[in-house]
């Protein structure tokens, strides 16, 4: 498969004989440089697949660039050097680079390294992706039971219940479960349970606290409250259901 290809060599001809190679191999030169300094820019515009650096280069050198080429994920960086000194080495290591060949170059160990850094780069780029979905799901978690405890403190409610209650907000307003985690996080509890000039939970325990409710009337109460996040809707659901109660027709309900 052909490798979209930048070149940053300092050498004019040898700039030339890796661009002819490259050709040669079916691959495509998207462009070329001089510096590590402008290999790098351009990289960041032309998005290749790979760029091929020789190491030692005006400005910054092709380690240097390869190690921000592969930081930022940009592409695969093959590095080409005449000079294969263990500092060259275990820098390039450090860098990231993947691929490492010496100068004078066989154009089918270069063809090899190409086809096999960017293999490789697009391994390490579904990684990258996966550490960060994982790290996402993670403080999504944390927000969300920090949310959930309190939700719990501030209205009383069950572990369940308090989680029920973001999933609903989350449904309704059509934001992720973050967003509403965070925002009761912050302090924006009445982004999550509306309330008027008496609060939710107090609107409900008063009514609660009325000698003839039953037990039972208690955990209908429960059930309306999650099923709505009306205030006005709510008592009147309570209000009815506990006439009901007064006049004995609670078991028909």
């Amino acid at each position: 498969m052909p490798v979209r290809v930048l070149v940053a060599e300092d050498e004019y001809l040898v700039r030339e004989e890796i661009k002819a190679s490259l050709t040669e191999l079916g691959h495509i030169v998207v462009g070329e440089a001089s510096d590590g300094e402008t290999a790098l820019n351009l990289a960041k515009s032309v998005k290749p697949d790979a760029v091929v650096l020789d190491i030692k280069m005006p400005g910054k050198d092709g380690i240097e660039v390869a190690r921000e080429l592969v930081k930022e994920g940009i592409c695969a960086a093959v590095l080409l050097t005449a000079y294969a000194l263990p500092e060259f080495i275990q820098r390039a290591k450090e860098a990231g680079a993947f691929g490492f060949l010496t100068k004078p170059f066989d154009p089918k160990a270069l063809d090899a390294a190409l086809q096999i850094a960017v293999a490789r780069f697009h391994e390490f780029r579904k990684l990258q992706e996966e550490v960060s979905e994982l790290e996402e799901e993670l403080a999504t978690r944390k927000l969300v039971e920090r949310a959930k405890g309190l939700l719990m403190k501030h209205y009383n409610l069950s572990e369940d219940e308090a989680y029920r209650l973001l999933q609903r907000r989350s449904m309704e307003t059509r934001k992720p479960m973050r967003e509403v985690a965070e925002a009761v996080k912050d302090g924006e509890v009445g982004f999550v349970v509306p309330h008027d000039k008496i609060g939710f939970a107090n609107a409900v325990r008063t009514l609660l606290d009325k000698p003839h409710l039953r037990m039972a009337m208690a955990e209908r109460a429960r059930m309306f409250a999650m099923q709505t996040f009306s205030l006005s809707v709510c008592i009147d659901r309570l209000e009815s259901l506990y006439q009901k109660v007064l006049a004995k027709e609670f078991e028909r309900v």
